[in-house]
């Protein structure tokens, strides 16, 4: 296991694999703080914080890496070491803002990150805000570039290039 400044550093594989937006990464963050302070308590107990979690993907994706990294439920230190590193990997994951017209549904998200990872070649969470005015498509930003993708940007080019091929199918 590696080390920065003797303390051990735990690659996330489990919990990063299932933080695909903002949101998630919040909610994982959440956890962790939770389970931070259950350190230094009694009550609630590590156990009954993991098993309160709202969301379960992110509960299994952290029992798994607890699991995985060898980390006893007792040793406050070493689980302390591995919410600091982890909280770490999440904070340092960059983001791509995308605006979509719906909510998106799980599949959505799961199709959306995929592309972005395979594309941008590199790991970035999605920052999702839903606005219907823009009908549908989406507009995205990243590392200072923005792609306007909407079908509201589309049909305002339409209108705009055939406005007189329009205004003469109306006037008839």
């Amino acid at each position: 296991m590696a080390c920065l400044n003797n303390i051990p550093m735990y690659k996330s594989i489990y919990i990063l694999n299932q933080i695909r937006t903002t949101r998630d990464r919040s909610e994982m963050l959440l956890l962790l703080e939770s389970l931070e302070k259950s350190l230094f308590t009694t009550r609630p107990s590590i156990k009954d914080v993991l098993e309160k979690s709202s969301s379960s993907k992110l509960l299994q994706a952290l029992n798994q890496e607890l699991t995985e990294q060898k980390i006893p439920f007792d040793n406050t230190n070493e689980l302390n070491k591995f919410i600091t590193n982890i909280r770490q990997e999440l904070e340092d994951l960059k983001t791509i803002n995308i605006t979509l017209a719906i909510m998106p549904t799980d599949q959505i998200i799961t199709t959306l990150s995929k592309w972005v990872e395979k594309n941008l070649k590199e790991r970035k969470i999605l920052d999702i805000t839903i606005s219907s005015s823009i009908l549908g498509g989406s507009l995205i930003a990243a590392n200072g570039k923005y792609g306007d993708y909407s079908v509201l940007r589309k049909l305002t080019d339409v209108f705009a290039n055939k406005r007189t091929d329009i205004m003469g199918a109306i006037n008839k």
